[in-house]
């Protein structure tokens, strides 16, 4: 899904919000949603990501809310959300402002 998108905008930009949309998406899909949800955030936590982890994990739990009944379906909710502005990523002049690439 993030390769529908520049590779400037891989890291921080709108392929990376889809990703974590995404992954969002699929914990809510497992036999264990809760704790799949826990642990895709804590990823976040344990890389210790203090410039992008609170945007990956906002993104992670707007995928995990995402209603879709196939992942066809999440992907264009996820296109429309990023189409509207209704969720988090940088622009490729602020990750290289606030993260340095």
């Amino acid at each position: 899904m993030s390769k529908k998108y520049p590779e400037a905008e891989e890291l921080d930009g709108r392929g990376d919000a889809a990703r974590h949309l995404a992954l969002g998406w699929l914990a809510k899909q497992s036999n264990y949603p809760s704790f799949s949800k826990f642990a895709t955030n804590a990823r976040e936590f344990i890389e210790f990501d203090v410039k992008g982890g609170a945007m990956d994990i906002e993104n992670n739990n707007r995928g995990f809310d995402i209603n879709a009944n196939t992942f066809e379906e999440a992907e264009k909710e996820i296109q429309r959300l990023i189409d509207s502005g209704e969720v988090t990523y940088f622009t490729p002049e602020e990750s290289r402002e606030n993260r340095g690439y």
